[in-house]
């Protein structure tokens, strides 16, 4: 049973790899800002909302046993992956599919990185599944729709900035 699941997975998920964002690993300069912006703020639950290949998840649940994480990914080699890679880890939950068939309301922070023209698609049904105080770590791109939310634009010359929003 576990391979026919198995196979029907990289199937299904064949399709939307090749319709999902270019693989951008994080730089490691930039996971440890990340996890500093993490402390600072007292995330407690972080939801990594495409997490690819688990990179920000897993320096979070290294450097911080207490932090629940969770990583949604819609490619399935990617999840399969990240399945085996976090399955002894207590502290981490990896889901299969798209982002916006999950709820977000359990997280006080959740972690994109999403291009701003596909967030400005999607702000609608973004907005809807996100709850007041909830923050937003966003990776390279600026969430123009929440500019007004804008907590902190982390950028040390010649890094690519994060910017934390609070909803």
């Amino acid at each position: 049973m576990y391979s026919i699941t198995l196979g029907i997975l990289l199937l299904v998920g064949a399709k939307y790899l090749m319709l999902t964002a270019p693989f951008v690993p994080t730089k490691n300069q930039d996971l440890q800002r990340i996890s500093i912006l993490a402390k600072k703020y007292k995330i407690k639950q972080l939801c990594d909302l495409g997490c690819g290949n688990g990179r920000v998840i897993n320096h979070l649940a290294k450097n911080n046993q207490a932090m629940d994480l969770v990583g949604i990914e819609l490619a399935s080699f990617l999840y399969l992956i990240n399945l085996f890679r976090f399955i002894k880890r207590k502290n981490v939950k990896i889901k299969y599919g798209n982002v916006f068939w999950h709820d977000w309301s359990d997280f006080d922070s959740l972690f994109m990185f999403w291009h701003t023209s596909f967030f400005n698609k999607h702000v609608d049904k973004i907005i809807d599944k996100i709850k007041p105080g909830q923050l937003i770590i966003s990776y390279c791109f600026e969430l123009k729709d929440l500019k007004d939310k804008l907590l902190i634009k982390d950028q040390p010359k010649a890094h690519l900035p994060i910017y934390v929003y609070r909803i």
